[in-house]
């Protein structure tokens, strides 16, 4: 007997209407095509639902909205796609909805209105686009809301549940503005009817020069110029001027990811020393292996942790890369001034073998010490917004010719808003882990 029968066995004998699966990964469909027809008369004195933490798959089908006692709903922590149903809104006994930790899509339902006993909501670990609804703050009783994680933007609610910034969780959302002053988050501009037409007169020059190139480069490819391959995406300015750079360009600086030229390997990618032909550089290119979990989440952690930072004792980035390789799949990777004399822990934990020992004076060991510690009271007091950066470890710590200390791998970094205690949810954005950095070097509190 499988396991989805042996529980619909179990629920058919059962006087309760209580129904947690927990364990049935794989059966994701199965288990929706028989809750959407044998059982469905069946179900409608269900009052909890647990689905969270397997390994489902796929938009969400399951009709609920016959499910008038439901008050409690689990999805956490699967791999669902696609939007979240309307119908969700027509349980109106609903108290807690989670959601969080999927790949959803497609703005928060307005139906939520329907939603007057709901209390806890979380949302966040997805791809939510779109403005924060108002209809939440009309929820009365909802008290904890967790919306981190996704990709909304526009105007913050200033009342109900949003009123108690320690209610709300919106962190990882780079596009929200506005809100109670306790969430300090950046004010929302003021646009004056001026500036309006300036914008629209704006769009109008880029859409006319916009067909003028496009002619141009059809006219080019007609005379028979061609373009020297596919260029990665410069997701952000790091300040310098660096040459656009091909995938095929990255493929041939470390000959085809050879071995021999592999420098390291972290959680979420591998390291390659290089040489790009083009601007006649030796780098450090990061490769991020987007099929481990949360790969993808570190790659926009780091470029967001490096964005405005500077400092002569972190490590410079000389650009961030996203297109696809020659099979089709996506590819990111970061690439670095690369450091001649490697890591700290290659000078510290020496390595049997042949091969001459390195040694650190004094004087040496102090600059390295001395450097790392002003490149961290930086990252917490003197830039933008404060970054911890969670795995502050020798093999992190990078020399320059000079010996100088370069702080790198901002891959699990976590941004800080002053002042913020933590919400309900997670407390990061970069991971789902509740304790994050290398075990032997992570913070005592």
């Amino acid at each position: 007997m499988v396991p989805y029968q042996l529980a619909w066995e179990i629920f058919d004998n059962s006087y309760g209407w209580t129904l947690a699966i927990t364990t049935f990964k794989g059966l994701y469909q199965r288990t929706l095509e028989n809750l959407n027809n044998s059982y469905r008369s069946k179900l409608e004195q269900l009052v909890s639902f647990d689905l969270s933490h397997n390994n489902l798959q796929g938009d969400i089908t399951l009709d609920i909205s016959k499910l008038k006692q439901l008050t409690d709903l689990h999805f956490s922590s699967n791999k669902l796609t696609g939007e979240i149903p309307d119908s969700f809104g027509e349980c109106q006994q609903l108290e807690t909805l989670l959601i969080d930790q999927n790949h959803l899509t497609g703005n928060i339902p307005t139906s939520f209105k329907g939603l007057q006993s709901l209390k806890t909501l979380n949302l966040s670990h997805n791809n939510l686009p779109g403005t924060i609804p108002t209809i939440l703050k009309d929820l009365s009783l909802l008290n904890k809301l967790d919306l981190s994680c996704n990709h909304l933007q526009g105007a913050i609610p200033i009342s109900g549940v949003f009123a108690n910034a320690m209610a709300v969780s919106l962190n990882g959302n780079w596009g929200l503005c506005g809100g109670a002053i306790d969430l300090h988050m950046p004010a929302c501009p003021a646009v004056s009817r001026v500036i309006e037409w300036k914008h629209y007169l704006t769009i109008l020059l880029i859409l006319t020069f916009g067909f003028m190139s496009l002619g141009m480069s059809i006219y080019i490819m007609l005379v028979g110029k061609k373009a020297p391959g596919r260029p990665c995406i410069l997701l952000h300015s790091f300040g310098k001027k660096f040459p656009r750079v091909s995938y095929k360009d990255l493929a041939q600086a470390i000959e085809n990811f050879s071995e021999l030229n592999l420098v390291g390997r972290g959680s979420y990618g591998s390291v390659y020393k290089g040489k790009l032909t083009q601007a006649k550089l030796e780098v450090a290119i990061k490769v991020f292996d987007l099929e481990t979990r949360f790969a993808d989440k570190s790659f926009i952690s780091e470029c967001e942790s490096l964005r405005t930072i500077r400092h002569q004792n972190l490590l410079p980035i000389l650009t961030a890369c996203s297109t696809v390789d020659n099979n089709g799949n996506d590819f990111k990777a970061l690439i670095y001034e690369f450091m001649p004399n490697e890591n700290l822990d290659t000078w510290l934990h020496q390595k049997r073998g042949g091969v001459a020992p390195k040694f650190l004076g004094l004087a040496q060991r102090l600059s390295i010490g001395v450097g790392t510690a002003d490149a961290i009271a930086y990252l917490h007091h003197d830039c933008g917004r404060p970054i911890v950066h969670c795995d502050l470890k020798p093999t992190n710590i990078l020399l320059d010719d000079d010996m100088n200390a370069h702080l790198g791998d901002f891959g699990i970094a976590s941004l800080i808003i002053v002042s913020r205690s933590i919400a309900v949810g997670h407390s990061g954005c970069s991971s789902s882990l509740a304790v994050r950095g290398t075990i032997g070097y992570i913070a005592s509190e």
